[in-house]
């Protein structure tokens, strides 16, 4: 689950990509409102197991623009 607290309204992409930078789920622009949002990610469509792949996200709020990266095991 992916947790995001915001103060105002903003869209949020993610990106996962396996260690080739192959992109294995982009789910596209998801808007929310402020206050708590989660998301939850259904990795079972990944075809890898027993490796690391990486997830890139990037937070619009209007005119200002957050992005990060963090790892998953598969497993």
């Amino acid at each position: 689950i992916f947790s995001v607290n915001a103060i105002s309204p903003f869209a949020l992409s993610l990106r996962i990509v396996d260690r080739n930078y192959e992109v294995l789920l982009a789910p596209g622009d998801i808007e929310f409102n402020s206050g708590l949002n989660q998301v939850a990610l259904d990795l079972s469509s990944i075809p890898i197991s027993n490796d690391t792949v990486r997830l890139y996200y990037q937070l619009n709020y209007g005119d200002c623009v957050s992005q990060g990266s963090g790892d998953i095991m598969i497993q």
